[in-house]
């Protein structure tokens, strides 16, 4: 496959655009203007116009000539550049209001403050179109011009200017002459000879591409801080990258159009050569690449690497030689259009027509549609397509693309065929043609005249939908002379096969090129004069309906009162409706950002909401479509103070109370103060009470000093020159509660009182008597409360009662009494205690009972043991004033172990205790003589540790020897501590040691008896 341009590949028609022109939106503003655009779904245009013709001067100032194409900002002014013409022959910067005033805004070539800070060359011949931020700045670039001189001619090798909102030109930054950090931390060239739109992002940083300069000569990507900090994100070269797969391919170079945004900070843009396929050109056949916002670099797809899918199915060649901006839809799809490729060779067959392309988000690679055969014109017949689409491509709501051809169409231009054409591509494949350039055309005057020819650089949608761009020549018609300071220049240009050729003379240059960083570049010349004009602008503007009229009802609301707006339209919307854009000048008055008038209605009412303002507002709102607006103005008031409260209105002198003041409506900005003043000094507001943000109300505290006799004062609020008034009347403090804590307390506990007043007491304080109705409560004859305090407090003091006594507790002041109830209780047994709790039968222990409270006059307490072994007195007394009272307890011996529960009971509340006895244990056994003689006898004794119960103790004995004999066992006699009992013993041959044990209830003793010879 050959291309139709080989040497130099990126020309398209080097007979008329001898250097790469812009083609691209390039900013993020712009497009979130067309998806606003589309909201209504809207694509239906009216009669193509001719807007304006270039290279006709106006007064004494050169217009431009050789545009490259439109930018379009929100409020639907065009701006955009020309390559040649101005004064200096170099370019001018353009606006064309919405209003239709067309005039140049900077004439390229003159000297400048560069970005250096010193002064030099400006730059001049741009190769790109016009970026519009949010606030209305401009930005572009310049191919050649500069600070640095390129290293042939003293040009310059190009610089990035802007425009600010208020008509300043700037020098950013010059190419050329500095070695900058790359994004992969090395060091290279800077660029050479910027092309495209650029891309300015939120934060005001600025995207592009330069065409040569770099590491190897073949353009960078690159990005300017709004710091001024200048990096290059990637040098473009024939070294391998890394695609979307992950495999290494070959690099893209030569960069010829802008670069494109997307919401998430992903920067978009192609390569008109290199790539995968070097069978295309000596060069590749270009690529599609991104930069993520961290610098990472990813080849996306390299055109012409063989057959791929077209939309309908069918396999296809690829196309080459993308010269387009990337258009990103919301879903992350990729469009754009090659330049060259496809299956539709020219007539001379050489290299396709071009085509539209589509990635989608998932990676999926598609035509969409190849241009160079046969198609549906805008008048319905049938004729030849478009070919070579050299500008971007724009896509509205319903998935519907739209651009142009440089050349084709039915008008013949030369031997490639037309003029050019502009064709809308659906999101479901119906192509069709919207206007053959090359023809004759209406004016935007009115007039009659030759049509632009070959579309180019830039398309765009103002904010009505309308498409708007420009034509590389054509429109005015010239028969010779001079325009944009080209006086004298020629220019002629051949094409014959695979080769080309171009001359130029005058002042734009010298033939065959110059070099930027030994790379060949075309000279940038103005175009032929003579039969051909130098391009103008062109519109085919939308059907859409125009805003005619806002009325508003009421036009005079009270802050936080809602108003409406009826808005008229010109004609009734179309099918999808009409968006309309809705603005307030001040957020007092809110309105929503769009409403769509319905289909086939001519008007829409919107409702506007207020919130509260604290000085009067007026605020215009304002509805337009594209350049069409309306305006109404809404005064929005501030509330009006309507009432002051308090509650409540009549208290004790020293006491506080609560005061409020209310508005006819929801308080501004910050809350609304209200002023405040006192007529009496017995009672004290605060100067201003604050009703917050959005309330109606406000609240303060009202404090006031203690009197003695009935006062009145007034409280006065003022917001501007409204006042309204409430009375207080401050009563001199009353007796209000008496109260006693705790409430029931045993007798001889201490309660205590509190007597309150319904505010402070005055200067001499307030005397309040106290009684009791019961001895057993006794108060004070009275309480005084302080001067200045609203409460006092008082001992109740008791005494011991045998039963539960209520007392009354009277507090009287001024005939007032109020009363509290003081109960009485007697003592309640806690506790018996038995000391010790382990006594052998026969001995005694000591109980021990105590009660809560100190005991009165005669209270007993019953006792009882539920066994004989232990016996207790019936009752046991507790002294008058003492809390416990002992008591005897006696046991009786017992033969084995026993528990005893011992039980005192006293106005219905019972306590217990347990007491074990224990029986007698055995002591001891004794041998006395501890020694003697064979034959002879002696005495041993048996001891327990108390005495024996009634029936006696039987204690078992037993001797280790035979010789030594005694009986079984001995019985200590009831109430007895001892037995004795006989051992005899046998001659012995030698003396031998016996033990003598004895045994009582599991227990054991011994002794030892020694029997000699």
């Amino acid at each position: 496959m050959k291309l139709r341009h080989p040497s130099p590949p990126r020309h398209i028609r080097v007979d008329r655009n001898s250097s790469l022109s812009a083609r691209s939106i390039g900013t993020l503003t712009v497009f979130a203007l067309l998806l606003v655009i589309f909201l209504s779904g809207s694509s239906l245009f009216g009669g193509y116009v001719d807007v304006h013709d270039f290279g006709v001067s106006s007064g004494s100032e050169p217009d431009g000539t050789t545009p490259n194409g439109v930018t379009i900002d929100r409020h639907g002014n065009q701006f955009g550049t020309t390559q040649h013409g101005g004064t200096n022959n170099l370019g001018i910067v353009w606006e064309l209001t919405a209003a239709g005033v067309y005039k140049v805004l900077h004439d390229f070539g003159g000297t400048v403050t560069t970005s250096l800070g010193t002064s030099g060359p400006d730059g001049g011949f741009p190769q790109g179109g016009v970026t519009v931020d949010a606030n209305g700045n401009l930005f572009g670039a310049t191919f050649w011009g500069g600070y640095y001189s390129s290293q042939s001619g003293g040009k310059g090798d190009g610089m990035v200017w802007e425009i600010t909102a208020a008509g300043k030109y700037l020098d950013l930054y010059d190419f050329g002459g500095t070695t900058v950090t790359y994004a992969d931390g090395t060091t290279g060239h800077d660029g050479i000879g910027p092309v495209g739109t650029i891309a300015v992002d939120a934060s005001g940083n600025l995207f592009g591409v330069t065409d040569a300069g770099g590491k190897k000569s073949s353009g960078v990507a690159w990005e300017l801080a709004s710091s001024g900090s200048y990096r290059v994100l990637h040098g473009f070269s024939s070294d391998s990258v890394t695609d979307s797969h992950g495999n290494s391919v070959p690099d893209g170079i030569n960069p010829s159009a802008g670069v494109t945004l997307d919401s998430h900070g992903y920067l978009y843009g192609t390569c008109s050569l290199g790539g995968g396929d070097i069978d295309v050109t000596p060069y590749g056949g270009g690529t599609l690449w991104r930069i993520s916002p961290s610098g990472s670099f990813v080849e996306l797809h390299s055109f012409g690497s063989g057959s791929i899918a077209n939309s309908d199915g069918s396999i296809g060649p690829d196309g080459v030689m993308p010269g387009s901006d990337v258009t990103v839809d919301a879903a992350g799809n990729l469009y754009g259009t090659t330049e060259q490729g496809g299956p539709y060779n020219t007539p001379d067959s050489i290299g396709g027509m071009g085509m539209v392309w589509e990635l989608s988000s998932t990676g999926a690679y598609r035509d969409l549609h190849d241009f160079g055969g046969s198609a549906t014109n805008a008048n319905g017949t049938t004729g030849p397509d478009g070919s070579f689409p050299a500008s971007n491509v724009l896509i509205d709501s319903t998935g519907t693309l739209y651009g142009v051809t440089n050349s084709g169409g039915p008008f013949y231009e030369d031997q490639f065929g037309g003029a050019g054409i502009s064709w809308k591509l659906t999101a479901s494949g119906v192509y069709s043609d919207l206007h053959d350039f090359g023809g004759s055309v209406t004016s935007a005057s009115g007039a009659e005249g030759s049509d632009g020819m070959e579309p180019v650089g830039t398309i765009a949608f103002d904010p009505s939908g309308g498409l708007h761009g420009a034509t590389l020549i054509g429109g005015y018609s010239f028969s010779g002379g001079s325009t944009g300071g080209s006086t004298g220049s020629t220019s002629t240009a051949s094409s014959t096969g695979s080769t080309s050729t171009a001359s130029s003379t005058g002042s734009s240059g010298g033939s065959g090129g110059f070099v930027f960083g030994g790379a060949q570049h075309p000279v940038p010349r103005p175009m032929e004069q003579g039969s051909y004009g130098e391009g103008m602008l062109w519109s085919l503007p939308s059907n859409a309906p125009t805003i005619s009229g806002l009325s508003l009802t009421p036009q005079n609301v009270l802050g936080g009162s809602p108003s409406s707006a009826v808005i008229s339209l010109s004609k009734v919307a179309p099918s999808g409706g009409a968006t309309v854009l809705l603005t307030s000048s001040n957020s007092a008055a809110q309105v929503p950002n769009s409403i769509t008038v319905p289909a086939g209605s001519d008007s829409a009412t919107i409702q506007i909401t207020t919130t509260g303002v604290n000085i009067q507002v007026s605020s215009t709102i304002t509805a337009s479509i594209g350049a069409s607006s309306a305006t109404g103005a809404l005064t929005v008031e501030p509330a009006a103070l309507t009432a002051v409260a308090l509650d409540p209105d009549s208290f004790a002198g020293g006491a506080s109370a609560t005061g409020s003041v209310t508005l006819s409506g929801p308080a501004g900005q910050g809350g609304t103060s209200v002023s405040l003043i006192s007529s009496s000094s017995l009672v004290s507001v605060p100067s201003s009470v604050i009703v917050p943000q959005g309330q109606h109300t406000g609240s303060f505290t009202v404090s006031s000093s203690p009197v003695s006799s009935t006062r009145k004062a007034t409280i006065t609020a003022s917001l501007g020159s409204q006042t309204h008034s409430a009375a207080v009347t401050l009563n001199p403090a009353k007796l209000v509660s008496l109260v006693l804590s705790p409430t029931a307390v045993s007798g001889g506990s201490p309660s205590s009182g509190t007597v309150t007043l319904s505010g402070e007491a005055g200067a001499s304080g307030m005397k309040v008597s106290l009684n009791s109705s019961s001895a057993s409560a006794k108060v004070s004859a009275s309480v005084t409360i302080a001067a200045g305090k609203s409460s006092a407090t008082f001992t109740v003091s008791t005494s011991a009662v045998p039963s539960q006594v209520v007392a009354q507790i009277k507090a009287t002041s001024d005939s007032t009494v109020q009363a509290a109830s003081l109960t009485i209780t007697p003592p309640i047994l806690l506790s018996l205690a038995v000391s010790p709790s382990t006594v052998g039968g026969g001995g005694s222990g000591q109980g021990t009972l105590t009660i809560s409270s100190p005991a009165g006059s005669g209270f007993f307490v019953k006792l009882s043991s539920n066994l004989k072994s232990a016996s207790v007195p019936s009752s046991v007394a507790i002294a008058s004033g003492k809390t416990t009272a002992t008591f005897t307890i006696k046991t009786q011996p017992v033969a084995s172990r026993s528990e005893a529960t011992l039980t005192g009971t006293s106005n219905g509340a019972s306590v217990t205790a347990k007491l074990t006895i224990s029986p007698p244990e055995l002591k001891a056994v004794t041998v006395k003589p501890a020694s003697v003689k064979g034959g002879k006898t002696s005495t041993g004794t048996v001891s327990i540790t108390s005495v024996a119960p009634s029936s006696g103790l039987v204690v078992a004995l037993s001797s280790s020897l035979a010789s030594v004999t005694l009986p079984g066992s001995v019985k200590i006699p009831s109430g007895k501590t001892s037995a004795t009992f006989t051992i005899h013993t046998s001659a012995v041959q030698a003396a031998t040691t016996t033990t003598i044990g004895a045994s009582l209830l599991g227990q054991t003793q011994t002794a030892t008896l020694t029997v000699t010879k």
